[in-house]
């Protein structure tokens, strides 16, 4: 059998659409997750909270972790949905 070598290389530089996308993007991700009216509220506490919400969500990681590992067979988080819910809304 014959190798065949691929000497194609593809390169890719942004344009201005790109740019314009990637700000409004970003723009559109700071309204929509909070970011200027947390900000609003004051420095310290906007950081407190979002301590207080992290941890909440690295404890929610580590317990269903957790609760996939006793499982009996493979498939994470679809596992986990598929036992508790059923196949098919797990599968949703």
């Amino acid at each position: 059998i014959k190798k065949m070598k691929s000497k194609a290389i593809y390169h890719y530089s942004p344009g201005w659409f790109d740019i314009w996308a990637l700000g409004i993007t970003i723009v559109i991700g700071g309204q929509y997750f909070g970011w200027n009216a947390g900000l609003s509220a004051g420095f310290m506490s906007y950081l407190l909270v979002t301590l207080i919400i992290a941890s909440g969500y690295i404890s929610l990681i580590f317990s269903i972790s957790e609760i996939i590992s006793a499982l009996p067979f493979s498939g994470g988080a679809y596992g986990l949905a598929r036992c508790t819910i059923g196949y098919y809304p797990g599968f949703l």
